[in-house]
């Protein structure tokens, strides 16, 4: 009973990440997509088109949604169904997944990142969290929890956790 529950809140939580990134709501992801999803983080982080940091946030965008498309076996043209997602990550080994999670981190890094100096702040985690609607208060007590060392800053190591979690279905 354990291990259905277990599968359930997983199959719950991948279906969530999935949620967050469709952002016309119809339950599939293509190239297209991608792009409203640049736009809409673009305009969430002040981030005015065509300049430097528009053009980073595309490229790493592009660069996930690479990285999806081949975890999930697909082609450039193809479109990512909320069910073909959810049941490719909710049913992989926790070892494949956080494999996978290291270009995923990397690449998410760089969009937190936003000064370059190799580190998290609270304002750098808060500015990608108010990008996607999550109340201050769970992100300061999240920031605060994935901070492990009391730094005041999260390392790659502390996202890729973070990043795991909600993947696995275990984060906080």
């Amino acid at each position: 009973m354990a291990d259905a529950a277990r599968s359930e809140s997983r199959r719950n939580e991948v279906g969530g990440v999935f949620d967050l990134a469709d952002v016309n709501g119809r339950g599939e992801l293509g190239g297209e997509h991608v792009e409203e999803l640049v736009e809409q983080l673009a305009g969430a982080f002040g981030v005015a088109p065509g300049s430097p940091e528009h053009t980073a946030l595309k490229a790493a965008t592009s660069r996930l949604w690479q990285v999806l498309l081949q975890d999930l076996g697909l082609g450039d043209k193809d479109k990512v169904g909320r069910e073909h997602y959810v049941a490719h990550y909710s049913a992989a080994a926790d070892s494949a997944v956080r494999q996978s999670l290291t270009q995923l981190t990397d690449l998410l890094f760089e969009l937190f990142d936003v000064d370059g100096d190799g580190k998290i702040s609270p304002s750098e985690f808060e500015r990608y969290h108010r990008a996607w609607d999550v109340p201050a208060d769970r992100i300061q007590l999240t920031f605060e929890q994935l901070d492990s060392g009391g730094t005041g800053f999260l390392s790659r190591e502390q996202l890729s956790e973070y990043l795991g979690g909600f993947i696995l279905g275990n984060h906080g």
